[in-house]
């Protein structure tokens, strides 16, 4: 037998092979929305949020919270969009604090159709998104509004972000100093006759005077209608008096 062959009943061990670690058990965390409303969110899925990570980290001593936590500043719609998207990109590394998207940034695309919301709905995400400092999320949503701004004219961009014109804003405070003098008038008819309703009175006249200069005096009407009703009472409680302090003929 040659120093090269092997003994023929000599046969090779497989090497063992080592069992694979069993999986940890999902562990969810329950988060309170605004009005108290409960959402669901997996550990891993929660990193995504520095604000929520370091929550934990800090006030837990890294354990899982066996109580919500609350987040009140979110309601609860936009707080399922907002668990939908960290369980999308559970275990993804966070984008650190100094990470600006450059103009060759591109959005992926499960999250572009992620995104493909209502104007109103997507602002809310991204308020929440900033609250619970999810960079990733927040950076998407920037982009997202940028290139919705692209290329329109500013009258689009007011439309599509809902911003009052000019006048909106002059009607609206007209309607507001009305709503106040009218409030003024209203506390003026509850005066003890001590003067103090006397007082306010004559300011809420003259804050509806004001009003009205400016096209919106409705409450300084009913101020002054009121005021006359009242005087006008008065003349005609005096006039049998004077009367009756004529001698007669």
């Amino acid at each position: 037998m040659s120093a090269e062959q092997a003994p023929a009943d000599v046969h090779a061990v497989d090497a063992p092979v080592a069992e694979a670690a069993p999986a940890e058990p999902t562990v969810y965390i329950t988060l309170e929305s605004h009005h108290g409303m409960e959402v669901k969110i997996s550990s891993l899925a929660l990193k995504q949020s520095k604000t929520l990570a370091d929550l934990v980290s800090n006030l837990h001593g890294g354990e899982d919270p066996h109580e919500a936590i609350p987040v009140a500043d979110v309601t609860k719609d936009t707080l399922v969009k907002i668990v939908q998207w960290c369980e999308k990109h559970a275990g993804e590394p966070r984008l650190p604090d100094d990470f600006v998207a450059d103009h060759e940034f591109v959005i992926p695309e499960w999250d572009q159709e992620f995104l493909d919301i209502d104007n109103d709905v997507l602002f809310e995400l991204m308020l929440a998104s900033n609250y619970l400092n999810i960079k990733k999320l927040s950076i998407y949503g920037m982009k997202k509004v940028a290139l919705m701004a692209k290329g329109k004219s500013p009258e689009e961009l007011r439309e599509l972000y809902a911003i009052p014109t000019d006048e909106q804003d002059e009607v609206a405070e007209a309607r507001a100093r009305a709503r106040a003098a009218a409030r003024a008038a209203a506390r003026a008819g509850d005066g003890t006759g001590d003067g103090t309703g006397a007082e306010a009175a004559g300011a809420g006249s003259g804050a509806g005077a004001a009003v009205a200069d400016v096209g919106a005096g409705a409450g300084a009407e009913e101020a002054v209608a009121e005021a006359g009703g009242e005087d006008a009472v008065a003349d005609e409680g005096a006039a049998p008096e004077d009367d009756a302090a004529q001698p007669s003929d």
